[in-house]
């Protein structure tokens, strides 16, 4: 895939992602009658216990054949330990008050996009290099990389986000 393919924000298939050595290793859903979001992760034997991990979600659109990156994250942790902390922080009750804070911008976002699509989680274990004889991941690095050339919705641009969803249809 060339550059062009993913300046976007935008990839044309999950073949894409493929490409880059991601797995579809789960999904963000939302239960409305319990108010409670989940994160299957059944799908992630190949991550399972594995550290530096880079992870994609993305939003399958109904009744379009692209997919939308919205988030690009990475941990050094265990990759399901992270899923389960994602999903403790998006089921997480804050008190309201004037001003949303991170939690509640993100839980917005999450409950958007599920009305337009599916969240898919993509992820690949990061390579690793060895520096003054200690292995280290490039998780991190790769994150931002990711991050420069997908320019998923989310990263970096929640509040235009939520500013978008708050305004009025004209």
């Amino acid at each position: 895939m060339a550059y062009s393919d993913y300046n976007t924000g935008n990839i044309t298939s999950s073949a894409g992602l493929e490409g880059y050595h991601f797995t579809e290793c789960g999904r963000i859903t939302y239960n409305e009658s319990k108010n409670k979001f989940k994160i299957d992760k059944d799908e992630v034997a190949s991550l399972r216990h594995r550290r530096g991990t880079v992870y994609i979600w993305a939003l399958n659109r109904f009744y379009e054949p692209n997919l939308e990156i919205m988030y690009v994250g990475s941990t050094s942790d265990d990759y399901v330990y992270r899923c389960n902390t994602w999903q403790e922080t998006l089921n997480r009750k804050i008190a309201l008050t004037s001003k949303m804070n991170t939690i509640q911008k993100t839980q917005m976002l999450v409950k958007d996009a599920l009305q337009r699509g599916e969240i898919s989680i993509w992820g690949r274990v990061s390579p690793e290099v060895e520096v003054y004889g200690i292995s280290h991941s490039l998780c991190k690095t790769e994150e931002d990389v990711l991050i420069k050339l997908l320019k998923p919705t989310w990263n970096g641009y929640k509040d235009d986000a939520i500013k978008a969803l708050q305004q009025p249809e004209i």
